[in-house]
């Protein structure tokens, strides 16, 4: 009862500190990952225009013509995607390989994954911002701990995500973390079962999935 008791405590406050670091999409100032963009005019030959503002009369910053040129990641098997971190209408933010942030046109660019449906039926993991804690609803209950996520801070937990659900304007991801290796052999077998909050007290992502697989 103590110890549920304990977590009952922790777990509030990692519910606020995520509430609070959480990142917004809608903030042209955000430096958080929220998405990630495939800039297709880069599969042929083509470059994308980085401005300062999201204002195609603002000043240039770049012209991004390969995925060196900006900060990305896999969305897919060996697709990349520039790290999205914010989204206005018509424009997304990025970040260049240079540090500057900087915005591309809609108009310009293909795709948009928004985090966190990007993860949902994924070869997932529970990242190193994962506080190692499992809800049994959304944001509510008294959540499980996983030791695991103290003894190992480097994450990579294997997990599948099967939901999102937004609760109070925070998305809550539904997983089951499992206490083996899905690549390895065997049937995996589920540690625990339930919510845990889409992004960590560092306002990272809490999931993120392997994009080549086993």
């Amino acid at each position: 009862f103590v110890a549920q008791q304990l977590n009952g405590l922790a777990g509030l406050d990692i519910l606020r500190d995520v509430s609070a670091n959480a990142p917004q999409p809608s903030s042209p100032d955000n430096e958080r990952l929220v998405g990630v963009l495939d800039l297709a005019a880069l599969a042929h030959g083509g470059h994308v225009d980085v401005f300062a503002a999201p204002d195609a009369a603002s000043r240039r910053l770049a012209q991004v013509g390969s995925y060196e040129g900006i900060e990305s990641r896999e969305y897919d098997y060996e697709l990349s995607g520039a790290v999205v971190y914010a989204v206005l209408p018509g424009w997304y933010r990025l970040r260049l390989a240079d540090g500057r942030y900087g915005w591309a046109a809609a108009g310009m660019v293909g795709t948009y994954f928004p985090y966190p449906d990007i993860v949902l039926k994924r070869l997932n993991y529970l990242t190193a911002s994962w506080s190692g804690f499992v809800w049994p609803e959304a944001g509510a209950g008294l959540p499980l701990r996983d030791l695991r996520a103290r003894s190992n801070p480097r994450g990579e937990f294997p997990a599948e995500v099967h939901e999102v659900k937004t609760v109070g304007g925070m998305p809550f991801l539904h997983v089951t973390v499992w206490k083996n290796d899905p690549c390895g052999s065997g049937e995996g077998v589920p540690a625990m079962s339930g919510w845990v909050p889409a992004f960590g007290r560092d306002g990272r992502p809490t999931v993120w999935f392997w994009s080549r697989g086993c």
